[in-house]
């Protein structure tokens, strides 16, 4: 018991002295080292004589309790301008990086001394003054020791506004220190000078340092360095051609740090010379503030922060630099902080040994770009380096789980649907279960949400509806009714956000009139809209439709771009001439000159769909124009002589005198197309698409000019069907009766076989036999088989005879109901040319 005791008090005093205390600046003495180091080797002794006692005695090792830890306090969050909340996990080793490429980059270093002999690291030897792992005590500051005690919670912000204060002081008290000592002449800035000239392999492999683009170059060039140039002298000429970096190529210098970390385990000085000559040409541009070489000056911070980065510049002397910059807080100063911030700072706020000084500095940047008066690039260039180095936590949105049913059908819809795949997407869709009212309703949003397809993939999904029509036609009405709806919407909110989305709309619905899925009404009546709806009644501009807005115009671009190409026949040509006219009107209406781009879209459009058209010059011309076809399709509806409409046309054309901007009566366009739909009920006007412009139009009534279109037909049950029904029922049954008992007629032409035609006889086109100009027979041909073979005959039989007299009756009778077939196509081909001709007049 009393041994239990004893191991256990020994083993809690020395946990207590081996946990490190916080060190608020980021780093830890020589001294601290040493009694971590004292207790580790007493921590171990005193386990191995405890283990050796229990072996003796035959007793097992006691289980200490776990005591609890106080937490550090660098892991809490202490910032009052940034939100910072430092956990554990930013100090995993996988936070520290961006992601798994940059992890390897700098923590992937090929080990390359399996490739080198020994022999040829023999000769390397660590002088006394330099430490072991290769780092320089030149330019080295000594650390502060830090003799704080656990900070509580609620004092660890005074904690960190003491650190601030403690930084500032020592950085004043260097500048006092600095300036009692020699100051640093210019000429002793810069690389190290050598005394012998380099030799030709050597500079033919320095030559190849600006192609070390990739990390396979850099390990080759460090063999190769290795193997033929390892002396100290081309050590000292290697350091001081990576310092000799142009100011304008610095992506070479992360290259050149990871070559020098790949040369740190056999070549140790040349990381030593590297970074004493950055730190000391540092502090050289430091001390002068000049306001020249701002590029050589960021060249040189940037290779601090990488050189950081590869563990060969020590964190304390990169904090010691940030804080020289922020002392003097402009001008140059600021660039070269914001840029030693940006490369190295998240790798020394997600380090344990460096993030409460790093936090420190961090906060200071923050607090001087609030307080001193910068310029916005200056604030811009601050604002990138905070987020570089301590990136906001972003909270990712709900996410939002759909059935793998929704998904396959948005991947095979939004991602796969191609030109080349569209039958085998059309199988699949029709796969699904369409009787199932949910599934029914996601099918026919994903058809109509067209704006989440690729644009060129648009005609593809209309493809897909003309395939699924004859399975799924209410489907197929409900996306086409849907889409109307969104055009409608689009118009009515006029949100630029949703611009994109109504050309993706407009665009399918082109499509779906080439697909014979809509009629050419529907493609005119929204074309009108365009230039028509929230316009007042003048024609002038409104907020729906501004005075300088021309995206309406790219709206009619666009659908008259999908389908316009089909309307070069019949009703519809005249349809979009007319269009074409009052289009011209709404143009004038905007504001000129048009933009150079709406005007080139408006040009490669007409062009595309009447060559030869002529623009209005003026809109005096396009406002006459207009108002000549509307007094035309008055006078066709029949309203030309009513006295009302012939005041109201009066008006309209005092109005149109003063106030050139009105555009007419659209309205009575759409009444004519009406008109010339009843006067060509069942009229197909093909295209290359197919286009089918047939309309059923209920008869006229004659004394009313209104008419209403047919709806499907929908069947009704009543008594008169059922005695139709068994009215048409007897009448079937009689004539299968009469059919059954009505003779069979016999063929009387049978065709000569094959065989027998490439034999001499030949099939006369007529055979009638005439003498002296008159016909007394008729030549027949008789198949007769003798053994094997069918021989053919000619027989005459006169023309009394009753086989001979029938044949002649069949064959008039053929020849005359020829000659009516083709007196009635004649006769329709002419009537129709005739129709068309006066609709085009």
């Amino acid at each position: 018991g009393e041994i239990d005791t004893c191991f256990r008090s020994c083993v809690v005093s020395l946990a207590f002295r081996v946990t490190p205390p916080p060190q608020s600046k980021g780093e830890l003495s020589k001294e601290r080292e040493e009694e971590n180091e004292a207790a580790q080797t007493t921590h171990e002794k005193l386990l191995t004589n405890a283990s050796t006692l229990a072996e003796i005695i035959d007793e097992d090792l006691p289980d200490l309790p776990v005591d609890p830890v106080t937490e550090d306090n660098s892991s809490m969050s202490i910032d009052i301008q940034l939100p910072m909340a430092f956990t554990e996990e930013i100090f995993d080793v996988h936070s520290l990086w961006e992601d798994e490429d940059v992890r390897s980059f700098y923590e992937g270093i090929t080990d390359i001394k399996p490739f080198v002999p020994a022999i040829l690291l023999e000769g390397k030897k660590k002088t006394s003054n330099e430490p072991s792992d290769g780092k320089p005590s030149d330019g080295a500051v000594e650390e502060v020791v830090s003799t704080e005690t656990t900070t509580p919670e609620a004092d660890e912000k005074a904690a960190l506004e003491k650190m601030i204060q403690d930084t500032e002081e020592a950085v004043a008290m260097e500048e006092v220190v600095e300036g009692e000592e020699d100051p640093v002449q210019e000429e002793e800035v810069g690389p190290v000078a050598t005394t012998e000239p380099a030799g030709p392999q050597l500079d033919e492999l320095l030559a190849r340092l600006p192609t070390l683009m990739n990390r396979k170059f850099v390990d080759e060039f460090a063999v190769e360095f290795c193997l033929t140039m390892n002396t100290k002298l081309n050590r000292r000429k290697l350091a001081n051609a990576l310092f000799s970096v142009d100011r304008n190529r610095m992506d070479l210098i992360p290259f050149y740090s990871r070559l020098v970390a790949t040369l740190h385990p056999c070549v140790e000085d040349v990381a030593g010379l590297l970074v004493e000559m950055v730190v000391r040409v540092f502090r050289y541009q430091v001390k002068k503030k000049d306001q020249t070489h701002v590029q050589s000056k960021l060249k040189n911070v940037r290779f601090i922060a990488e050189l950081t980065k590869f563990g060969l510049c020590p964190k304390p002397e990169t904090m010691r630099c940030m804080t020289l910059l922020l002392h003097d807080f402009s001008h140059h100063n600021i660039e070269m902080a914001c840029t030693l911030m940006e490369h190295c700072g998240r790798f020394l706020l997600r380090s344990k040994d460096s993030n409460l000084r790093a936090r420190a500095l961090l906060e200071i940047m923050v607090r001087k770009k609030i307080v001193l008066h910068l310029d916005p690039r200056q604030r811009s260039m601050i604002e990138n380096a905070v987020y570089y180095a301590h990136p906001p936590d972003v909270t990712r949105g709900p996410i939002n789980v759909r059935p793998p049913l929704h998904e396959y059908l948005r991947t095979i819809l939004y991602k796969d649907l191609n030109k080349l795949n569209t039958e085998k997407v059309l199988r699949q869709i029709r796969k699904f279960n369409w009787s199932d009212l949910e599934t029914f309703q996601y099918l026919v949003t994903s058809l109509t949400e067209i704006w989440n397809i690729k644009f060129n993939n648009v005609h593809c999904v209309a493809n897909l509806l003309a395939g699924l029509k004859p399975h799924q036609e209410d489907a197929v009405i409900h996306v086409v009714d849907s889409l109307l709806e969104d055009i409608r919407m689009g118009m009515e909110v006029n949100i630029p956000e949703l611009n994109q989305r109504r050309i993706s709309c407009v665009k399918f619905l082109g499509e779906l009139y080439n697909y014979q899925m809509v009629e050419s009404n529907v493609i005119f009546r929204t074309l009108y809209s365009f230039l028509t709806f929230g316009r007042s009644a003048d024609g002038s501009p409104s907020a729906l439709d501004p005075y300088d807005s021309y995206f309406r115009v790219r709206l009619v671009c666009v659908l008259l771009d999908s389908c316009g190409q089909y309307f070069d026949r019949g009703s519809s040509k005249k349809k979009l001439d007319t269009f074409l006219v009052f289009f011209q009107c709404y143009l004038f209406g905007k504001r000129r000159p048009l933009p150079l781009e709406v005007e080139h879209l408006v040009t490669d459009t007409l062009e595309s769909l009447r060559p030869s058209l002529t623009l209005f010059p003026s809109p005096e011309k396009a406002y006459e124009c207009a108002q000549t076809l509307e007094r035309q399709f008055r006078e066709n509806l029949g309203e030309g002589a009513s006295p009302e409409d012939g005041e109201e046309s009066e008006e309209e054309e005092e109005v149109a005198e003063t106030k050139p901007e009105e555009e007419g009566d659209f309205e009575a366009v759409e009444e004519e197309e009406k008109e010339e739909e009843e006067e060509e009920v069942n009229e197909e006007d093909v295209g290359e698409g197919g286009d089918e412009e047939g309309m059923e139009v209920e008869e006229e009534n004659e004394q009313d000019d209104d008419f209403v279109l047919k709806s499907q037909p929908q069947l009704v049950p009543c008594k008169e069907d059922d005695e139709f029904q068994l009215a048409f029922d007897k009448m079937m049954s009689e004539e299968l009766q009469l059919r059954r008992t009505e003779a069979v007629k016999v063929r009387m032409e049978v065709a000569m076989p094959m065989q027998c035609k490439s034999s001499g006889l030949k099939d006369h086109d007529e055979p009638l036999v005439e003498e002296d100009g008159e016909v007394v027979a008729v030549r027949f041909k008789v198949m007769l088989k003798k053994g094997n073979r069918q021989q053919m005959k000619e027989v005459n039989i006169p023309l009394d005879s009753g086989l001979a007299s029938s044949l002649l009756d069949t064959k008039q009778a053929v020849i005359h109901e020829h000659l009516e077939m083709k007196k009635l196509v004649l006769d329709h081909e002419k009537r129709q040319e005739e129709e068309e001709s006066r609709a085009m007049e």
